[in-house]
């Protein structure tokens, strides 16, 4: 009797895609083979991605072997960043300067950038500035701590996006020139009467350093005024000439000057000044006593009330109509209540009228009575 002899064997597991050329690639599970009926599970896939090998059953149902987990490669291929120009305004020292960087849309994509840069003047290097650049090919960001004056250059060495960096070898250099901020010492001004014409008042200075040229002077808007603000006025040999509009009400006006040079420069901090309008001095005067033709002097009494402003002194001037010898007052003391008006002897019949005027410490003289 010959024996019977029957060779069984299971499929074999698929490979992974690109086997054998891709590192990495798994291999199918291996073939399960056998003489004899038994019951023989899948071998398994090879990692990454092999599939698993078929089963063999005989008595019992087998599983087929497990597939490897797969893998994925992704390549990532940083964008490289380069300028086609650079520039950057000249600056006072202790301020900043916009740096302006321009390239192509593929060069300076849309996105958001730090910029790692060198400074020659002061001597600093690495330092970094974000930058956003909304429309590609340009954008800007600020060189800070340009405290040196002389010739300083900006040097940008590299541009970093998210997590791709390219260093910048050329375009990347701007020269400016970091200016010094003039200055001067203002004095004080002396108080004028409020006017119903147009008056100046004289602002001295003094200690002028880095060679202001012109001038510029905002006003408070309180109290409310009509003081007109001046722009890049020339800077005249001191002093300054404040002009005080026609009808300003008395009271205390502050000014803030700034001076420029021919660098640009401005003054590092504006200077205030004030402008004080003192107030006239007013009486309200009352009725004189009629008196009779006499051959001796005589005198009569002028009533006034309500004096306003601390007036101190009085004048009082009369019309050369009708003709009289009445004498003339320039800068009486006031005296209390009433003023004593002398009739000259034989001073003929008639009306005669004065003008009265009073004046204060201050030297404000108000307007005639």
């Amino acid at each position: 009797m010959r024996a019977l002899s029957l060779l069984l064997a299971s499929g074999a597991g698929g490979n992974a895609g690109n086997y054998g050329t891709v590192a990495g690639a798994g291999a199918g599970g291996a073939v399960q083979s056998t003489l004899a009926l038994t019951d023989l599970a899948g071998t398994n896939g090879g990692p990454n991605g092999g599939g698993g090998g078929g089963a063999l059953s005989a008595n019992v149902a087998q599983n087929g072997g497990s597939g490897a987990r797969g893998n994925i490669n992704i390549t990532y291929t940083c964008k490289t960043y380069s300028l086609t120009g650079i520039s950057a305004p000249n600056v006072c020292t202790g301020t900043t300067s916009q740096v302006q960087l321009t390239g192509t849309a593929t060069s300076l994509p849309a996105g958001t950038y730090t910029v790692t840069y060198n400074t020659s003047l002061p001597n600093a290097t690495g330092k970094t500035e974000p930058m956003v650049v909304s429309t590609a090919g340009s954008g800007s960001f600020t060189a800070r701590g340009l405290t040196t004056l002389g010739n300083c250059i900006i040097t940008v060495t590299s541009l970093t996006s998210v997590d791709c960096t390219s260093s910048i070898s050329a375009n990347g250099v701007a020269n400016i020139i970091v200016s010094a901020q003039p200055a001067i010492t203002l004095g004080t001004t002396t108080a004028v009467c409020a006017s119903a014409s147009l008056q100046n008042v004289a602002l001295p200075y003094t200690g002028v350093t880095n060679t202001p040229t012109n001038y510029s002077i905002i006003w408070n808007a309180s109290p409310a005024n009509s003081f007109l603000p001046v722009t890049n006025a020339v800077l005249p040999a001191t002093p300054i000439n404040i002009a005080v509009p026609a009808g300003t009400a008395a009271g205390t006006y502050t000014g803030s000057l700034t001076v420029s040079n021919a660098a640009g420069c401005v003054s590092a901090a504006a200077t205030n000044f004030t402008i004080t309008v003192n107030p006239l001095p007013t009486i309200t005067l009352g009725a004189t006593t009629t008196v009779c033709i006499s051959s001796g002097a005589q005198s009569t009494a002028l009533p006034y009330s309500a004096p306003a402003n601390s007036p101190t002194t009085y004048s009082i001037t009369w019309n050369a109509s009708p003709t009289n010898t009445f004498a003339s007052v320039f800068n009486a003391p006031l005296p209390a209540s009433q003023i004593n008006i002398p009739i000259p002897a034989n001073t003929a019949a008639g009306t005669y009228t004065g003008t009265l005027t009073v004046s204060n410490a201050n030297g404000c003289v108000s307007a005639d009575k």
